[in-house]
């Protein structure tokens, strides 16, 4: 999702002069907010496995 989103150019600096490479607060808080989309995916996945079990 990272990389769609950057790759799209939402995150793009066109007047940058320096530090061109580090991440601006918008990436940070794009990339906090994935911890809990993940935590909240493998939650779900676990209770798919807990539930289908036979």
């Amino acid at each position: 999702m990272y990389t769609v989103v950057r790759e799209s150019g939402l995150f793009t600096r066109t007047n940058c002069t320096q530090n061109c490479d580090a991440l601006t607060s918008a990436e940070v808080a794009f990339l906090l907010d994935l911890v809990p989309i993940g935590i909240a995916d493998a939650f779900v996945v676990v209770m798919l496995f807990v539930y289908i079990q036979p």
